[in-house]
């Protein structure tokens, strides 16, 4: 979930043979790399879908960095113009332009698709992950997935940062457990700008 143009695809179709993975990029210019770059894998399914809390539409906003273009604004504090001064060469990271995309919950999904069972679970999506979280209640509570990998930015570099506390409570409410945190990326002053975690039913 938050595809981008198809890094972690590749990953998991060459760890899993015979493996069938969905995945979903909201932003119009990223979906267009990730169509070109996983022609070739038959069984990939891709989708131009923002996943969140509601079927329906959803704003996405592209942004001059693709990477952080987002169902979330970004936000215009110290920790955005740190990185924008950071990455100087890239340009300032701005909206460049706002539009509405298709906009479905897993839960749904799940339904529609006739998925049994998700075996991994990840979620890269700028800042939406509680959201998406909150649209997948009915298959977390069925035990229909075993591993869930997050991304979380955590130092407000969107206007709606993702909070640790609260998905961590979701998620053990229905009965997964933090195994472990990985790739945490410090700013200067220590504070962490973001990090994965993973969890296991």
């Amino acid at each position: 979930i938050g595809a981008f143009t198809g890094n972690s695809i590749y990953n998991f179709n060459n760890l899993f043979d015979n493996a069938m993975i969905y995945s979903f990029e909201p932003s119009q210019k990223n979906f267009k790399v990730l169509k070109k770059n996983t022609k070739s894998i038959s069984s990939c399914r891709i989708a131009n879908l923002a996943v969140s809390n509601k079927d329906g539409k959803i704003i996405s906003y592209e942004n001059n960095w693709g990477p952080t273009s987002s169902t979330k604004k970004i936000s215009n504090n110290l920790n955005k113009k740190f990185y924008d001064k950071r990455f100087k060469y890239l340009g300032k990271n701005e909206i460049n332009k706002t539009y509405k995309v298709g906009s479905v919950k897993i839960d749904t999904f799940v339904v529609n698709n006739k998925i049994k069972n998700i075996d991994i679970l990840k979620i890269d999506t700028q800042g939406n992950e509680y959201d998406v979280l909150l649209g997948a209640q009915k298959i977390l509570n069925l035990k229909k997935v075993e591993f869930i990998i997050i991304e979380m930015i955590i130092d407000g570099y969107y206007q709606s940062k993702s909070n640790l506390g609260k998905i961590d409570n979701l998620l053990s409410s229905n009965g997964f457990e933090l195994y472990g945190i990985y790739d945490i990326i410090k700013q200067p002053m220590m504070q962490i700008h973001q990090l994965d975690a993973l969890y296991f039913k």
